[in-house]
């Protein structure tokens, strides 16, 4: 083994290194690239101090999170990203390459007898000469957590546990309890690969210092337990949706990809579940779960003082 075969050897190790020390310590990706440049640093000088002719070594170490991963052959992310319009909402889906779609075409009224009405909406997609974009929204869709649950064994077992259970008739303790599900027992929910979810969107501030909101999609499956629906890697997050202001009226540009895969879903998917040769899953939806704001945009609602039209919104075609 030459030298320039050793120095690799021992950036992947310490690369490695620093990738076990974020998931051991829960350390956000800022955070770890403060400690590495530290680290990285400290290393310089103790090679300068000592003369151990290191430094062209340490230049080659990465310092971002996304270069380490790329180093290492790790991919970072599995969701898919589109590029925002921070103007009407619309999204265009980033696809490595693919020509990039540099400005928004979106027409809110394309048959408008005023010319002027009729023109695309014309907004830069991304920063001047680059091919990074302005904003950016991220989706995973339910399919591909699917696919990634069924894999557990035990999977199939939980979600039908509470066909199982021993409750007082007269008391509501779950969602089980309820009409619709019970209705669905005798339909949709007798084959035992059948699965309902709720979804929730919500605007949070991620940073202690900034009002820029930025939304959540996500999806908790309810044939789960009580005990597991919630828990942090079963709630799926399925989108989320950049700032810095949250849409006025509409979410329909942001769920578009998503009521697209639920309705492969609704007709059924072949999952790997470690069955010979797989079973077929369906999923619905069976509601909403947000506050009054949220639903009605994810809903396609109109507010009580809303003055135009009616909206019509993609989990309902």
């Amino acid at each position: 083994m030459n030298k320039e075969d050793e120095y690799n050897l021992l950036k992947s190790v310490v690369l490695l290194g620093v990738l076990v020390l974020q998931k051991i310590t829960g350390m956000s990706d800022t955070a770890l690239a403060v400690v590495m440049k530290f680290f990285l640093g400290f290393i310089s000088l103790v090679s300068i101090t000592l003369d151990l002719g290191l430094d062209v070594f340490l230049q080659t170490i990465p310092r971002s999170l996304n270069t380490m991963k790329a180093h290492l052959s790790i991919e970072r992310d599995d969701y898919h990203k589109f590029s925002v319009c921070h103007k009407c909402k619309s999204i265009y889906a980033i696809v490595p390459g693919r020509p990039v779609i540099r400005k928004c075409t979106y027409k809110r009224w394309p048959r408008h007898n005023i010319r002027r009405l009729r023109q695309p909406c014309d907004t830069d997609l991304y920063h001047d000469g680059t091919n990074v974009p302005n904003n950016v929204y991220c989706v995973k869709l339910v399919s591909e957590y699917l696919r990634q649950f069924v894999t557990n064994k035990n999977f199939v077992k939980l979600c039908n546990e509470w066909r199982h259970r021993n409750v007082d008739s007269t008391l509501m303790s779950d969602i089980y309890d309820g009409k619709l599900w019970k209705e669905a027992h005798n339909s949709f929910l007798k084959d035992q690969h059948n699965i309902y979810g709720i979804i929730n969107i919500d605007w949070f501030e991620p940073f202690k210092h900034s009002v820029e909101p930025v939304g959540a999609i996500y999806m908790v499956l309810l044939n789960l337990p009580r005990r597991l629906r919630f828990r942090e890697e079963n709630v799926m997050l399925l989108g989320l949706i950049p700032g810095p202001d949250e849409p006025s009226l509409t979410v329909n540009s942001f769920i578009r990809p998503i009521v697209d895969d639920l309705k492969s879903l609704n007709n059924g998917i072949l999952l790997q579940d470690g069955s010979p040769r797989g079973n077929i899953y369906k999923l619905r939806l069976f509601g909403c779960s947000s506050d009054l704001r949220a639903t009605r945009k994810l809903g396609g609602f109109l507010s009580y003082h809303a003055k135009y039209g009616k909206y019509v919104n993609y989990l309902y075609i």
